[in-house]
């Protein structure tokens, strides 16, 4: 039985919600009248990693890319809840884009939810003459108007 300051290890199942309850059957208050002791209720309170976000089993993390590997293609490190793993990015991606892994997300017993990775194409914080040339020479990939959808007609 538990009492006011005592310590229960209690086992918190795999991909528990915020705010579900769990019950401990016998480590509640002893009964007044000599009784068995009462159930303990644990509503649980999940925080989450600052890296994800969560809806229900899947989670979503925002992958920085360089211009280069946005334009190139590239094989990108990914932290998961289950370690890292490694993602192809295929050429011409854009910010944005969400790309699946499957399976990566939160585990709840034989169900397994997905990690969404959010591409964010990050812009280079030194620039020089020939960094700047090359920004010129990628303006001539660009076949239409990448705002044209803003304009009124």
């Amino acid at each position: 039985t538990t009492f006011e300051g005592a310590t229960l290890t209690i086992r918190i199942p795999e991909g528990i919600e915020d705010g579900e309850v769990l019950l401990v059957a016998g480590e509640g208050h002893p009964s007044l009248r000599g009784g068995k002791p009462g159930d303990l209720w644990l509503t649980v309170r999940v925080t989450l990693d600052e890296l994800f976000t969560r809806d229900e089993l899947d989670l979503e993390i925002t992958i920085p890319v360089t211009i280069a590997e946005a334009v190139l293609g590239a094989r990108v490190e990914v932290p998961t809840p289950h370690g890292t793993c490694m993602m192809n990015l295929p050429e011409s991606i854009h910010s944005g884009t969400k790309l699946r892994l499957r399976e990566m997300g939160v585990h709840r017993g034989d169900k397994k939810g997905d990690l969404y990775a959010i591409i964010e194409i990050k812009a280079p914080t030194f620039l020089d003459d020939d960094i700047k040339e090359a920004a010129k020479a990628l303006s001539r990939g660009y076949t239409s108007d990448v705002r044209a959808h803003l304009k009124k007609k």
